[in-house]
């Protein structure tokens, strides 16, 4: 029940009541003569409940007691909320350059027409800490007003991937309505706020004619059997290759030139293998080493392999 008395001050006395001081004998405040406006405030006793507004409450004599009578909050619910991360619309990405992850939070037990505030940040779940690019962590915060008691907001965390490969990224959303916190979701091991940034890698073995020797004998062709992991299928790759010579460590040199090759490939599994052929002229190449480097391209450089074993061919 809710009772607002009038009672005309003493001099020096306080008069009104907003979290100040209540001094009179019968333990109540007086106001001033004037209009008045009765909010409930939102605090932990009340969520799920709608708040309650009574307008238009006129004091204008002295010694009035205005009776609300039993004001009853509604129950609305508690506000849920559950959340799906997706980069391009994928679980998995790239961890190519600057990217967007939206993360689409579902929300329900909410009162239309008022406003809420949804507020996430990314985690490493390696980790269980709060995700760093560049020394800063990467947040992101929306104000929105339903018009449903249930229904779905997108929030977007757009940041630098290129370090993040084999990451797991985790989104932990709070809502709040008024400034305090109604409902969560920050479950480090819950697979729809995760994505996944892929770690692409390639290995290769060099051959001519399936040998790993191979006679200077005029024109010649080496096969690299590059293998890849970890790509996204239906992605455009490019691999790029050089011969180098393995006595200077230096790239190889026939008539002055580079020998390179490179293909341009859609990966149609995450894994597979793609042959790239370099042809040249060994007729001066007696004796040497011959190594292949290869590099793996998707918008710009990915991965590359500039170690010896396998891909490593003799020219007797």
């Amino acid at each position: 029940t809710a009772i607002i008395k009038s009672t005309p001050p003493k001099e020096g006395q306080a008069h009104i009541c907003a979290g100040g001081r209540c001094i009179h004998k019968d333990g109540l405040c007086a106001l001033p003569f004037d209009h008045y406006r009765l909010e409930e405030l939102r605090c932990p006793g009340n969520e799920g409940y709608e708040l309650v507004t009574v307008p238009d409450i006129s004091i204008t004599r002295d010694s009035t007691v205005i009776e609300l009578g039993t004001i009853d909050d509604k129950f609305e619910g508690k506000p849920e909320i559950g959340t799906t991360a997706t980069v391009g619309g994928e679980k998995v990405a790239d961890p190519l350059g600057e990217v967007t992850l939206v993360d689409t939070v579902a929300y329900s037990g909410l009162t239309v027409g008022k406003t809420y505030k949804i507020s996430g940040i990314l985690m490493d779940k390696s980790t269980g800490e709060p995700l760093e690019i560049d020394g800063q962590q990467v947040t992101a915060e929306k104000d929105f007003t339903p018009k449903s008691e249930s229904g779905t907001v997108d929030l977007e965390y757009t940041f630098n991937a290129s370090a993040l490969a084999g990451k797991a990224v985790v989104v932990f959303e709070t809502l709040y309505q008024d400034g305090v916190e109604i409902a969560s979701h920050a479950d480090i091991e819950d697979e729809g706020q995760t994505v996944i940034f892929r770690s692409p890698k390639i290995g290769t073995t060099a051959t001519v004619d399936g040998e790993k020797t191979a006679d200077p004998l005029g024109k010649v062709t080496i096969i690299d059997k590059v293998t890849y992991i970890g790509l996204t299928p239906g992605k455009e790759y490019n691999i790029k290759g050089v011969l180098m010579d393995k006595s200077t460590n230096e790239k190889l040199l026939v008539d002055g030139k580079e020998v390179t090759a490179e293909a341009t490939f859609t990966a149609p599994k995450s894994e597979g293998s793609i042959d790239i052929p370099f042809t040249f002229d060994a007729s001066g190449l007696a004796g040497k080493s011959v190594v292949v480097f290869e590099s793996l391209y998707h918008e710009r450089r990915y991965r590359h392999r500039t170690d010896l074993p396998r891909r490593q061919l003799h020219l007797c």
